[in-house]
This record gives C-alpha cells, sequence and structure tokens, in this order.
C-alpha cells in the first residue's frame, strides 16, 4: 500500500508537487495562520538540505577520485573547473536578482567585521579556510575546504585502497545520493511549509513585492 502510493506520488512531475505545496501553505496560513506545526516541514526540510549537501560533495569527490580509471589529473581540472564556474555563475546570479528585485534588509546589529585590507589578506583567509579540519568543514559547509580535502582522500583511496575498500566507498558515495534523492522528493512538503511561514507573516502581498 505503501509502496504503491510513493509510486503514484513519484509518477507526478516534481515542479507540479511543488507549485501544489506552494498553493496549499497559502491556503493554510489564510484559513490559520496561527498553526505552528506546518512551518515545522519547512525548517525540516532546510535542514535536512543543509545537512546532506556537505556529505554528498565529500563522498561524491572521494568516490569519483578513488575510483577514477587512468590518469586523474584531467579529473582534477574538471572539479576545479566546474566549481569556480559554479561559483561564479551563482554570484552572477545573486547580483542580477539583488538588482532586479531590491531587498530592504534592517540590521538589528552592529557589524563588527572590517573590510579587508587588501588581496594578501583575501588570500590568507582562503587558504586558512581551505585547511580547516576537515569534519569541521562538513560540520559547517566549507565547501572549499570539503573540496580540497576530498581531493586528497580520493588520491589517497586511488593509490592506496584496495578495489574492495573503494567498491565501499563508491557503495557510500550510492547511499548519500539516493539519501539526497528521498530528500528531494520530500521537497513539495518543506516548500509548503516555507510558504505557510512567509504568508502568515506578510500575507499574500509577498507574491507581488
Amino acid at each position: 500500500m505503501m509502496s504503491a502510493t510513493f509510486a503514484k506520488w513519484q509518477s507526478i512531475s516534481l515542479i507540479l508537487r511543488i507549485v501544489i505545496g506552494m498553493v496549499i501553505g497559502a491556503a493554510f496560513a489564510l484559513t490559520m495562520p496561527e498553526n505552528t506545526v506546518v512551518p515545522i516541514f519547512g525548517t525540516l526540510f532546510v535542514g535536512l538540505l543543509k545537512g546532506v549537501a556537505p556529505v554528498l560533495v565529500f563522498v561524491l569527490v572521494i568516490s569519483a577520485l578513488a575510483n577514477a580509471a587512468g590518469d586523474i589529473g584531467g579529473r582534477f581540472k574538471n572539479v576545479i573547473f566546474l566549481y569556480v564556474l559554479g561559483t561564479l555563475l551563482a554570484a552572477a546570479t545573486a547580483v542580477a536578482a539583488s538588482a532586479l528585485f531590491p531587498v530592504t534588509m534592517k540590521l538589528t546589529d552592529a557589524v563588527n567585521n572590517a573590510a579587508p585590507d587588501g588581496i594578501g589578506q583575501i588570500v590568507t583567509t582562503i587558504l586558512t579556510n581551505v585547511v580547516v579540519n576537515p569534519v569541521s568543514a562538513v560540520m559547517t559547509g566549507n565547501y572549499l575546504s570539503i573540496l580540497c580535502w576530498a581531493i586528497i582522500f580520493g588520491m589517497g583511496f586511488k593509490k592506496l585502497a584496495s578495489q574492495e575498500t573503494r567498491n565501499v566507498v563508491a557503495d557510500f558515495a550510492a547511499v548519500v545520493s539516493k539519501a539526497v534523492f528521498w530528500i528531494i522528493q520530500m521537497a513539495p512538503f518543506g516548500i509548503m511549509g516555507l510558504v505557510f511561514s512567509a504568508v502568515s507573516e506578510n500575507g499574500l502581498a509577498i507574491f507581488i513585492d
């Protein structure tokens, strides 16, 4: 019964499910804005994504390098290129979105961090962040450090680990990927909770703004 229901749920387009979740979240916010249960779905969904994303990057890069056939130098270039490209595209998209849809934010606390003195301080800060403890990097979502340590561990597995061990790493990466797939399937419920929180606090005007 549960398998059939889940299969039916997956057969519907994810985009359509997310739109339905938005509509339901807005309807709940208008009819019962004081509800404290619906927002939990949004909090849990965001928490799941933030929790699994660093682990996903870490194990996928390790697995890709550990199980790479032949020379892995080219894969280094691809990983670094895609990381830099993705970061630049994300920054450009953020700047364009902020220009097209300006948002006024009221900061309640004073900002104490001073701007960097120059390029030297920026480079030093980046290098310091790269070599932080790998466990801490995964816990805090320090993706630059995660990528660095994943490459180091991936090279280590490639050079020293047996094929059976590398297979275990690949299986672990597959498990994490499947976990991400399951989390994404819950996106409509998470979006429902997030829309509920936004609409219950600000009304439907947020869609116009």
